[in-house]
């Protein structure tokens, strides 16, 4: 039986299925919701699943929690909350360890997540900017970090005045640059794929 004190080790063991997993408890705490009268058993199921999600998104930040993460996020099973509470943990994991290498390499998959949420829309960006602005000035010696920099630069600054009139195609332009230069860090980072 997995419950949420395990599920970090699961997640670390074997993220093809907690990521299998997840959606099922996700998909029968809505099926509860939807088909039970009783209001208490409702709550307990919903409760059960954000302690689910709560332990996923608190655990410590590794290639198979950010595999797991952005394949929920990507299928929209992952709320909202959930995944900036997520992002926060992984800024404040690069933050905190102290071996040069092992930061250097969850900065880079920290940024190629970050770009893939970002490219993929499932992420509004302006409700962590600031927070991943100082990521990116913090780790700014590093590659991916930069690039993430001038993506979040791009969707800051305001189109210009000529380009106003066809706002469709900046959109568009901009999304395209910011999901081909992801694309050049996902094989550089290896199995995370965006």
């Amino acid at each position: 039986v997995v419950d949420p004190t395990n599920l970090p080790g699961l997640v670390e063991n074997n993220p093809s299925i907690a990521h299998e997993l997840l959606p099922i408890l996700i998909e029968q705490s809505s099926l509860t919701k939807q088909n039970d009268a009783n209001s208490d058993e409702m709550i307990i199921t919903m409760t059960t699943i954000r302690n689910y999600l709560a332990a996923l998104v608190d655990m410590d930040t590794s290639l198979h929690s950010i595999e797991v993460v952005n394949k929920l996020s990507t299928q929209l099973l992952l709320p909202e909350e959930f995944t900036y509470r997520y992002i926060t943990n992984c800024i404040r994991t690069c933050e905190n360890i102290k071996d040069r290498y092992q930061q250097n390499r969850l900065v880079r998959l920290v940024c190629v997540f970050l770009t893939a949420l970002i490219c993929k829309e499932i992420i509004d960006i302006r409700k962590i900017f600031f927070e991943v602005q100082a990521f990116c000035i913090e780790f700014s010696q590093i590659r991916d970090a930069s690039t993430l920099f001038r993506q979040l630069k791009q969707l800051e600054t305001p189109p210009s005045p000529t380009s106003m009139n066809d706002s469709s195609l900046t959109s568009t332009t901009t999304t395209t640059n910011c999901c081909s230069t992801s694309t050049q860090s996902s094989s550089i980072i290896g199995d995370f794929q965006l």
